[in-house]
This record gives C-alpha cells, structure tokens and sequence, in this order.
C-alpha cells in the first residue's frame, strides 16, 4: 500500500489537505484529511467498540464522559488530558460536529501533537465538506492549548514509552534467541527437552508477573486497556521462547559446580547436509562408543558439535568430555579433549 497527497481544501482561512492510502492495483483503501495543529497532548476518537465496554465495566479503562447519552454510547475518547475532558464536557457543538463526522462513516479522529487527521474507508477525496467540518471541529478545539497550564501533565505518554520499552526490549531478546536456537545445529545441554520444559515455564511464569504488572501501572487511563492487549500479545508470543533462552543462558553462565568428566571412544564422526530453498547447510556428529561402565551423567551417542571441535576428532580417539552440572542442574557440554 502507498500513500499520496491530493489538492489542499480551505474553509474560515484554515488550509488543510487530503491524502489517499492506495493498493497496488491502485484502488484507493482510505482518504485521510489533515489540519496541521500543533498541540501539548494526543488524543483518538473512535466509535466505541464491545472490546472499550469490556474493559470498562471490569474497570481497568476510565474514560472521559462528556454528560451526553448519545456521544458518550457512540464514540470512545482515548485521551487522559483534562484540557481535553473540559472542552468535551462543556462545548456541545464540539460534540455535535463530531457525531456528524461519524454518521457520515469516519472511522476516527485524532491528534500526534502535530496534526489533526480524519480518517475514512474508501475514496473520500471529492468530499470536500467533510474537511470543513472537520475545520469547525479544529476551530472549536484551537484554544485548548492556552488552558493545558491550568491542569496537571499527562503522564500517559510516559508510561506508554517505558512500558512498551521493556515489553519490546523482552520480546526482541525472545525472538532473536527463537530465530539463534533455529539456526544452530549445535548440542549445548544434555537434556534440551528438560530444559526447554524448564524454559516454558518459567515463561508462563514471568509472562503473568508482567501483564499483571501492566495492568496495575496502566489501569484507569482510556488509553490502558489497548496497551494491556499489545504487550499482552507480544509477551504470549515472544517469553515461552525468552523463558527458554533465559533459563539456557543462566544455567551456564552462574554455574560454579565442579564439572564432571567423561571418557568414551569416538566410533565415528560424520558431516551431515541439511539442503533448503537458502542453500546447504551442515551439522556435525561424533558418535561415541557405549560407556564401558556405570557414568555419572548419561551422556547420548549422538553429540552434534561446532565444526572447530569435528574438525579436531579422529575416529578411535579418546573423547574426555567435560561436563558443567549447570546452575539450574541441567548438565551442559563445557569441553572436548581428544587423546590418540
């Protein structure tokens, strides 16, 4: 989809233009109109959904309530300002325009704090009215500004930016170990189903540690409840993998036990080939001859090693493996020895 701009409309010596969002056939997706308005908060009006009213009655979102049945049933004001709650709840031509605006199918309104876009489905461009009501509605609002030192900041920006700060930080960190562990053929652990299962959950865990805490720092702003939803999404999707990583990575890196070491012969070594639409890729085995007696740790025949470590072996050798008893007890490969 691409994005271009149309001819500017002008109304009561206001300028503002219009821009399409196009497919690539060329069929115009939606039409937008902007009104450059510089502004110290932001705010979205949309039509109020069944998801806003959930989470209004368990009390998790609070939103503005102008007084009027009509408005208030109709449209969702996401916005915490109080200069913003007083110019809704006291001016009912404000609230007048905007209902028009929405009746005539605009999907939303809002302001970045640097303009004030009206958006609608489908190709609007030849409707000009709708961008000078949209003038009145900017007509109506411009002196919010000049009452913003009368109340209180809205600190809603600044817990949406920490908050999603770690939920990203965390979800970036679970995917790269994701697409790390997929690519690498190498055993670490022993026992990678133990620690997988470990990993999981640990990550349900923290995964419900987080959004509650989510919930307790967002809640009762208009704004919250779609935060909650995002980083809800994002940690279910990204922490199972994170869990995984967090508790690999810490089982290794804090384990200070006393390593235990194994001797067996190596049988055989083996280059295998994995083919894909990328290219070839390869892992490589060495296959251990039985143990000749009872181990302390159970070591599988099949060990897939870094090419380095192959590259070193020689079938007949003595492989002495030494083994860290991990922080979280989940035996890992610490170091390979070969003796002719």
């Amino acid at each position: 989809m691409n994005s271009t701009g149309s001819p500017a409309f002008h109304f009561e010596n206001v300028t503002g233009f219009i821009k399409k969002s196009k497919s690539k056939n060329g069929h115009v997706m939606s039409t937008s109109f902007v009104i450059p308005f510089r502004c110290n908060f932001c705010f979205k009006l949309t039509k109020e959904s069944d998801t806003d009213r959930f989470f209004k009655k368990i009390g998790i979102a609070q939103e503005i309530q102008s007084g009027d049945q009509t408005f208030d049933q109709k449209i969702y004001i996401a916005c915490d300002s109080r200069v913003f709650a007083h110019k809704i709840t006291t001016a009912p031509e404000v609230r007048s325009l905007i209902l028009e605006l929405f009746n005539a199918g605009c999907s939303n309104i809002r302001c970045n704090g640097n303009l004030l876009i009206m958006d609608f489905n489908g190709d609007r461009t030849l409707e000009t009215s709708l961008g000078e009501r949209l003038i009145q509605v900017y007509r109506q609002i411009f002196d919010m500004n000049t009452l913003v030192r009368r109340f209180p900041a809205d600190a809603f920006a600044l817990k949406t930016i920490l908050i999603e700060g770690a939920i990203w930080s965390i979800a970036a960190y679970g995917f790269t170990a994701f697409f790390s562990s997929a690519v690498s053929r190498e055993d670490l652990h022993i026992y990678p189903g133990a620690v997988a299962t470990h990993g999981m959950v640990f990550g349900l865990i923290l995964t419900a540690l987080l959004i509650g805490a989510v919930v307790l720092f967002m809640k009762g702003s208009s704004r919250g409840h779609r935060i909650i939803v995002e980083s809800a999404i994002v940690l279910v999707l990204a922490l199972p993998a994170a869990g995984i990583s967090m508790v690999a990575d810490q089982n290794v890196s804090f384990d200070k036990k006393t390593p235990v070491l194994i001797s067996r012969k190596l049988h055989d070594k083996q280059r295998v080939a994995h083919r894909s639409r990328r290219g070839t890729s390869y892992s490589y085995h060495l296959y251990l001859a039985p143990p000749e007696g009872a181990e302390q740790i159970s070591v599988p025949r099949d060990i897939s090693v870094a090419q380095e470590i192959f590259n070193q072996a020689q079938v007949g050798d003595t492989v002495q493996i030494e083994i860290g008893q991990g922080w979280l007890n989940h035996p890992w490969y610490k170091n390979f020895q070969f003796n002719r």
